[in-house]
């Protein structure tokens, strides 16, 4: 996946489109991809993503993430 879809995958999760993916931003995009995730286990995903833990996902830490 090259970066400018990367970015699409970002920009559609970002709703507010400030630039940064928020925890209720992130818990949307896992209840698409995993209906089965619990608030725990969405908020654990959210923390290992986050990892300058300002409390956002930015769009390097989406990047790395979406292509690990």
């Amino acid at each position: 996946m090259d970066d400018a879809e990367v970015r699409k995958e970002f920009d559609q999760c970002d709703g507010d489109s400030n630039g940064l993916i928020d925890q209720a931003e992130f818990a949307k995009l896992m209840q698409t991809m995993h209906p089965d995730m619990d608030g725990a286990q969405t908020k654990r995903a959210f923390q290992i993503i986050d990892v300058d833990e300002n409390g956002l996902i930015d769009f390097s830490e989406f990047h790395a993430w979406w292509t690990s």
